[in-house]
């Protein structure tokens, strides 16, 4: 029984100490792989830091190029022609888009100077990265050479169907001019006609073969006589709403 006993407690120990001599081998083992995924994860980090400074030095860059591109639409304004100068709404307009307004005005007027002064004309300034512009300056609106043409300084008023006449002929010239716009210089002639003959129609100008003096004149004097009643009866209405209002 003795020896059973001595026996037995050697055997014990002896499983005890493989017992701690494999705990020892897994918690090194454990050791060695958690120092593994460490170094590996530590390598990722590395490489993640070099790669943001890369790219962070890029946007750096990028943003030096970026800087000196200014990403505007053109402007679209109407000016008189030789009539440009530095007063609201256009100066504020250039000023806004660090254009010398005082430059562009000269500018403008001296482009302007063979033609009729007061007559309106869409212009496009586009801005350069270096401070300086690019104007470019359209032919007048349609609806201008339309009522020209028609003899009218205002479209129809709601009481009346046709404000003007024109014949093709009229219409057929204000086509070529307008046709020399950057706008329309990919449409054919026969297009710009159809897009003017809306145009007409919109403003109650009708488009005939022929036109008579004698009835011509006629319908001019009329239509004075109705334009004069309905401007009357506009002012009339404005200073009722005016006294009702005090």
């Amino acid at each position: 029984q003795k020896y059973f006993l001595v026996y037995h407690n050697k055997g014990a120990e002896k499983a005890a100490k493989l017992n701690n001599n494999g705990r020892k081998a897994n918690d090194e083992m454990l050791y060695l792989q958690l120092l593994q995924k460490f170094q590996t994860f530590s390598h990722h980090i590395t490489l993640s830091i070099l790669e943001m400074a890369k790219v962070m030095k890029k946007g750096k860059d990028w943003k030096k190029t970026v800087q000196k591109v200014i990403h505007s639409s053109p402007l679209r304004v109407t000016i008189p022609a030789g009539m440009a100068n530095p007063k609201p709404p256009l100066g504020s307009q250039l000023a806004q888009r660090n254009i010398n307004v005082a430059n562009f005005c000269k500018d403008f007027n001296i482009r302007t100077e063979d033609i009729r002064q007061g007559i309106p004309l869409p212009c496009r300034v586009k801005v350069k990265s270096d401070g300086t512009y690019d104007l470019v300056i359209h032919q007048p609106p349609a609806i201008y050479f339309l009522k020209q043409a028609a003899g009218i300084q205002k479209a129809k008023i709601p009481t009346e169907e046709v404000a003007g006449k024109i014949t093709f002929k009229h219409l057929y010239e204000i086509a070529c001019i307008k046709a020399q716009d950057p706008p329309l210089a990919l449409l054919t002639l026969e297009q710009v006609c159809q897009m003017l003959v809306g145009i007409a129609k919109t403003c109650g100008i009708k488009i005939v073969r022929e036109i008579d003096p004698k009835e011509h004149a006629q319908f001019m004097q009329e239509r004075k006589e109705n334009v004069n009643k309905f401007l009357e009866e506009l002012e009339a209405t404005k200073e009722t709403k005016i006294r009702r209002a005090v």
